[in-house]
């Protein structure tokens, strides 16, 4: 099943992303929830799926600690995409992120409306961003 990647959006042809499925694993302290189709989710978004993963607080390969039901995660998701991914002039989440390392800026371009923005660098997963960039970033690793 899928939804809207804007849960506000209701129309039908409008950008769609799978519902997350998570997993809970492991007992006591050591207890975890793999988040089992966050690539899938990613790519409907356009964003690395490590950069949502650890918005949730994850801490690798799609894990987030602690049990939380895939309606928590979703709901996490939504956040992560308010704040990242929908343009804040047409709400389209057709982005095109530009990271730049060493002027320590990460910015957004939109497809459908053309408008380009900045992130703010203070949120923690900003910093997270600068210090892991994509591939396709400023930062002399990969395609630029």
């Amino acid at each position: 099943m899928s939804v809207n990647v804007n849960h506000s959006v209701s129309d039908q042809f409008y950008h769609k992303m799978p519902c997350m499925i998570a997993k809970v694993e492991g007992k006591g302290n050591g207890i975890k929830t793999v988040i089992v189709n966050m690539i899938d989710t990613a790519k409907a978004i356009n964003w690395p799926p490590r950069y949502p993963t650890k918005y949730f607080g994850g801490i690798h390969c799609y894990t987030v600690n602690g049990s939380h039901e895939a309606n928590k995660v979703q709901d996490m998701l939504d956040g992560f995409i308010k704040k990242f991914v929908l343009c804040p002039e047409c709400a389209s989440p057709e982005t095109d992120m530009h990271v730049k390392p060493k002027q320590q800026t990460i910015g957004n371009s939109y497809k459908a409306c053309g408008y380009q923005g900045m992130l703010d660098t203070h949120h923690k997963l900003c910093t997270f961003i600068l210090k892991s960039p994509p591939e396709n970033s400023d930062s002399g690793k990969g395609k630029k």
